[in-house]
């Protein structure tokens, strides 16, 4: 039996539904940003050849909708649930996927072969997960959702729990939740009525290491900047209000930029996270930035909302975070989109644009030209795989290992190494972007539809668009990365030479930088990591070498040996522990996100 479960947002949904055909139960709880007043789009929608739950966006459904009424059709053309219930209907999967551009999550069941279909977008930008229990198989956007079924084990995933100290994520299909898996990004899990259970792939980025990469003597500006402002202008489709996540860096000030100067839209708000510490805080960078946006575009206006959190209101966040997360937290900056989003919704702004994804795309981070410049003249495959792997936690790898070696497997049983033994063969440039895209990328990822979707916000990622991400991965690594000076996604700051400022052009990239960073060495976070991985109820003493953490905590704050990646994932670990162990009452957090 095929179970879709449906989550409970604090915020009240705009709509919910459940369906069922033969023994397949459907699901829905909607928020309603394309065809808000159609009720054809309420879901679950159920047609003679299927039922769908679907949860996403379909960025072209226009152009899926004319499609089908050129093939004698009839469509509701106001939303996009319906035109991509019709267009699975009409097509079936493989040539419906083929055609679809989105960001999406759905389950199809169809009903002639009375075969359920789980299917995720192609980098991964909507959640799905699924446990098969004795006769039933339970699919749900949130792991909450199956764990509220009581069927679901609680049980917390040993064997891999070294990859998530390692990396802040267990990778691949597996989750921090031993009974639960995930729907890869690209994959297909065929649900057949028997309960057999299948997965095949319909897309992936190892392309780019087949198919020869796109020189050219002389950049292909024009050609990228046209690429990016159609992914752009098709990520702004909506019926209600949307704005822009702004930083101090030149990705999320691109996207602003492409809305203001392509006309896309002329007035627009800019969200904005700030720091209490000036030294981490990109505030003179947004607001140079919208000086210069001021001055090119008069007739144009971005409306600058911010948001800090002292640390009372951080860890509160973070705690509630977790919650919202299913698994631990992964990142110092997550309470700080937690409180963008916060100000977006009172706003009534449910959509939010970020530059999210192209520093995997363009070679942004510094770090990749450190890794082969370092490995270089390695020819050891377990060493090379290694370093790709670990990354910059490498260091930390044997305090890792002496934590986890009773319950975990190691890190060569991970889903990453494993991909990185298959590939490692491949140019190191290409090898570490699709690495990168592959699963790192998933973090930020998770990040954004997780925090979003806390306060009822989606947030959209124009760099992720699948056909600007095909094109870009082809061009050679010298279009995005100059060697001789080091000068990062080259292509990006050409075609952003003449329309953002060289403060923004010029500047090193700062990520997206928090007070945690400073927090992590002071008394406040010291008190609260003891007390979290001290008592013998918790994870560390539970499963982990107890003592041994408690060595490494104490020579953290007291200056012996730095760890402040590890003990912000220790931290994170205990939070989302105490959330979830055992619990079978799941409910919201009752503070206002």
């Amino acid at each position: 039996m095929s179970r879709g479960c449906c989550p409970s947002w604090p915020i009240a949904p705009d709509g919910s539904g459940v369906a069922e055909s033969g023994s397949v139960c459907f699901g829905h709880t909607r928020l309603a940003i394309i065809g808000t007043e159609s009720p054809q789009a309420q879901q679950p929608i159920v047609l003679p050849r299927g039922m769908l739950t679907f949860n996403g966006e379909i960025y072209n459904f226009l152009d899926l909708a004319r499609a089908l009424r050129d093939e004698n059709r009839t469509i509701d053309e106001t939303s996009d649930s319906m035109v991509l219930a019709a267009c699975m209907s009409h097509w079936g999967l493989d040539k419906t996927l083929r055609r679809i551009d989105g960001m999406f999550a759905f389950a199809w069941y169809d009903a002639g072969s009375r075969t359920t279909y789980l299917v995720r977008d192609r980098l991964g930008e909507k959640p799905l997960y699924w446990s098969k229990t004795r006769d039933r198989v339970w699919f749900a956007s949130e792991i909450k959702a199956l764990l509220a079924t009581t069927e679901v084990d609680h049980a917390p995933n040993l064997r891999r729990i070294d990859d998530f100290l390692y990396t802040a994520k267990i990778n691949g299909a597996e989750t921090i939740f031993r009974d639960v898996q995930d729907v890869e990004p690209g994959t297909i899990v065929r649900i057949d009525h028997d309960g057999q259970i299948g997965i095949r792939r319909y897309w992936s980025l190892e392309g780019a290491f087949e198919e020869p990469s796109v020189t050219a003597d002389i950049l292909p500006v024009s050609d990228f900047t046209e690429r990016l402002r159609r992914a752009v202008a098709s990520r702004s489709i909506s019926d209600v209000p949307f704005g822009v996540l702004l930083s101090g860096g030149i990705d999320s000030n691109a996207v602003a930029d492409l809305l203001l100067s392509e006309n896309v839209a002329t007035r627009f708000p800019g969200y904005f996270a700030d720091n209490v510490d000036e030294g981490v805080s990109e505030r003179n960078d947004v607001e140079e930035f919208l000086g210069a946006m001021r001055r090119r575009h008069p007739e144009g206006r971005v409306d600058l909302k911010s948001s800090v959190l002292h640390i009372d209101d951080y860890l509160e966040k973070l705690n509630d975070l977790a919650w919202f997360y299913d698994e631990p937290v992964q990142f110092y900056n997550s309470p700080l989109l937690s409180g963008l989003c916060a100000v977006a919704r009172r706003d009534d702004v449910k959509v939010l644009l970020s530059g999210e994804g192209s520093d995997e795309l363009l070679h942004g981070y510094d770090r990749f030209a450190r890794t082969s410049a370092e490995l270089a003249n390695v020819t050891d495959r377990d060493r090379k795989i290694g370093h790709l792997y670990f990354g910059g936690g490498l260091h930390s790898a044997p305090i890792v290992e002496r934590l986890t070696r009773h319950v975990a497997d190691g890190a060569k049983a991970t889903a990453p190494w494993r991909w990185l033994e298959k590939y490692i063969d491949a140019p190191l440039d290409i090898l570490q972007l699709v690495f990168s895209q592959r699963y790192r990328m998933q973090m930020l990822l998770q990040r954004q539809d997780r925090v979003g979707m806390a306060h009822s916000v989606e947030i959209r990622v124009p760099f992720l668009q699948p056909a600007f991400v095909d094109w870009v991965n082809r061009l050679s690594t010298a279009v995005k990365f100059d060697a001789p000076s080091g000068e990062t996604k080259v292509i990006l700051r050409r075609a952003m030479a003449d329309r953002l400022p060289r403060r923004i052009l010029t500047k090193a990239k700062d990520g997206f930088p928090s007070d945690m960073m400073v927090w992590l060495r002071d008394e406040t976070m010291r008190r609260l990591t003891r007390e979290l991985t001290g008592d013998p109820t918790v994870f560390t003493q539970s499963y982990l070498d107890g003592a041994f953490a408690k060595t490494l905590v104490d020579d953290h704050f007291n200056g012996v040996v730095r760890q402040d990646v590890l003990i912000w994932n220790l931290v994170s670990l205990e939070i989302w522990y105490r959330q979830f162990h055992n619990s079978v009452s799941l409910r919201a957090p009752h503070s206002d996100m």
